[in-house]
């Protein structure tokens, strides 16, 4: 008895070895990335562009697995099923903190489920409305919307999404009845307000930027302090009227909880490399992105805090939850 009791501190030592000389070749093959939204949506071209850089400094293929849902709670919960060896992992959005708040039943805690790794980007979001709607600012939009209570629509990404929840605090705040018409991700809402089947959208700047830029959308304002250098000729929303209205989404990197610290220290530490490159950090700017350099205890700190935010938005603009 007494022999065995010294063998096993040994047997220990030696797995911890083993453990740790495996994870000094981490990666040993691909990594799995699940993006919860249809691609084209704001998270969908995000995560591309994190990803292109990512793959070569990590030496394997990331293969993107787009699960579109339930305002990214679908995504969610196949990735908090996964297995954590850290060969697997989840790109979610600021819904992510939204979830608990809108949803009577989660098949996940994004508290407990999930290890945050890293925090992308922040940015604000863009307001736009169909070229043929008859405005031209934001004052116009407002007075249009007014004079035609519960008649216009406006398009997000899903219920309980983070486009939802934004866009009802957009209402609140210019006094607006808008009808929500929700949608499986950003890239088919954009198509419709596109189309002028729906008369709103306040969207993700990644997604949007590009439509602004061709024309097929009208820009009204962006929710951030200052104007975004990704489009300096739209206003801010507070210029545009809308006293001290601001908003940021965001983008991060999660893994499933019990992830090797290893792993997502190897992770974190090329991502913040990244985010550092003047080349990408220009790329993201160019979108209306902001990079963002921090470590993973932060970006868990800013999560806990979005979600009890969010809480706090849904139970006194009585939102309806969601089962």
């Amino acid at each position: 008895m007494r022999l065995f009791n010294r063998l096993i501190p040994a047997l220990v030592g030696a797995l911890l070895v083993t453990s740790g000389a495996a994870f000094a070749e981490y990666p040993e093959r691909p990594i799995r990335v699940i993006i919860p939204f249809s691609p084209g949506g704001g998270t969908d071209i995000t995560s591309r562009q994190f990803m292109v850089w990512l793959e070569p400094a990590l030496g394997t293929n990331l293969v993107l697995d787009n699960r579109p849902g339930a305002g990214g709670t679908l995504g969610a919960e196949v990735a908090s099923t996964l297995e954590p060896d850290g060969y697997n992992m989840l790109i979610a959005s600021a819904s992510f903190a939204t979830a608990p708040a809108m949803y009577t039943t989660l098949n996940f805690d994004p508290e407990k489920d999930f290890d945050p790794v890293y925090l992308l980007a922040r940015q604000p979001h863009m307001l736009v409305v169909p070229n043929s709607l008859p405005v031209k600012d934001l004052k116009g939009f407002i007075a249009h919307a007014k004079a035609n209570a519960g008649k216009l629509n406006y398009a997000s990404a899903g219920n309980g999404s983070s486009i939802h929840l934004s866009t009802e605090l957009l209402k609140k705040a210019a006094g607006l009845n808008v009808v929500h018409v929700p949608y499986r991700g950003s890239g088919p809402a954009i198509i419709d307000t596109s189309a002028g089947r729906v008369q709103m959208l306040f969207g993700t700047m990644p997604s949007l930027v590009p439509q602004v830029r061709n024309g097929k959308l009208k820009p009204l304002g962006v929710s951030s302090e200052k104007r975004a250098p990704a489009v300096p000729d739209v206003p801010t929303l507070m210029e545009a009227g809308l006293k001290d209205f601001t908003y940021y989404a965001w983008y991060g990197m999660f893994a499933p909880d019990g992830t090797p610290k290893a792993a997502i220290q190897k992770i974190h530490g090329e991502l913040l490399k990244i985010s550092q490159v003047p080349e990408h950090r220009k790329k993201l700017e160019e979108q209306g992105l902001e990079a963002w350099t921090g470590t993973s205890e932060e970006f868990n700190k800013f999560v806990i805090s979005e979600t009890a935010r969010w809480k706090q938005v849904v139970t006194e603009a009585k939102i309806p939850k969601l089962k």
